[in-house]
């Protein structure tokens, strides 16, 4: 009876060591299929934040990439901008060039009615005449009451022009039958006088008339052929030119 029960208390002793052992198996293999888990999930996590990274490395060269783009848009918009105030200073500019010019053709018309007011009943000085003075511009005239109309077909800028051809005319023929020079037309443009001149001629003293004008510099100068001015001031038109 004594081994009976030593024998049983030796097995209940062998089976609390193997239960114990059993135990100890299955936490270990509860810990085993634990550091499986969280290795797995720790490689996850790994792989995760390495996708992270590069998929952040593509978001950060497309965010560059955008930005490249806006700034050059933000160079084309400044380009753009200067361009407008260009345009629109060459605007103004040409706003306040054709106000001027459309004052210059008020101020033209006003002086060209003064002219047709002033020339258009001038028949009377041309009527002496039937052709335009030889200044290389020839038309025929028709006597009696001549306006600034006919000047203008004439191949004339002005009337005043015309008229200033017609003078030139009549002071040549009253020259030529005095025995003077031509008398051109740039001559008539300046101051000129006569005056009496005294030259050796073959051991032999000439006194003659001679017209002399003002030049550029305001000097008294002899000009050949130029007529010997009438004796009495003759202004001529809106440019009060003495001769």
């Amino acid at each position: 009876a004594g081994e009976h029960e030593r024998q049983g208390a030796e097995r209940l002793r062998l089976e609390e060591i193997a239960q114990a052992q059993a135990e100890r198996g299955e936490a270990l293999i509860r810990l085993r299929r634990g550091v499986v888990v969280g290795v797995a999930i720790l490689g996850v996590m790994l792989l995760a934040t390495a996708a992270g990274g590069v998929a952040l490395y593509q978001v950060n060269g497309q965010l560059e990439r955008v930005s490249a783009s806006l700034s050059e848009r933000n160079g084309a918009l400044s380009a753009a901008h200067a361009e407008l105030e260009r345009v629109a200073t060459a605007l103004g500019e040409a706003r306040v060039a054709a106000t001027s010019s459309e004052l210059a053709r008020e101020t033209q018309s006003e002086e060209l009615a003064q002219l047709r007011e002033r020339i258009g009943r001038t028949g009377a000085l041309l009527a002496r005449t039937e052709e335009v003075p030889d200044f290389g511009r020839q038309g025929p005239v028709v006597p009696g009451d001549v306006g600034i109309d006919l000047a203008f077909a004439a191949g004339y800028s002005s009337a005043e022009d015309f008229l200033l051809d017609r003078s030139i005319t009549e002071r040549n023929a009253r020259g030529r039958e005095d025995g003077y020079p031509r008398l051109h037309r740039e001559d008539s443009t300046r101051e000129c006088r006569e005056e009496t001149r005294v030259s050796d001629q073959n051991g032999q003293t000439v006194e003659g008339r001679v017209a002399v004008c003002r030049n550029d510099a305001g000097e008294w100068v002899e000009v050949p052929e130029a007529a010997a001015p009438e004796r009495t001031e003759d202004y001529r038109f809106s440019t009060k030119t003495r001769f």
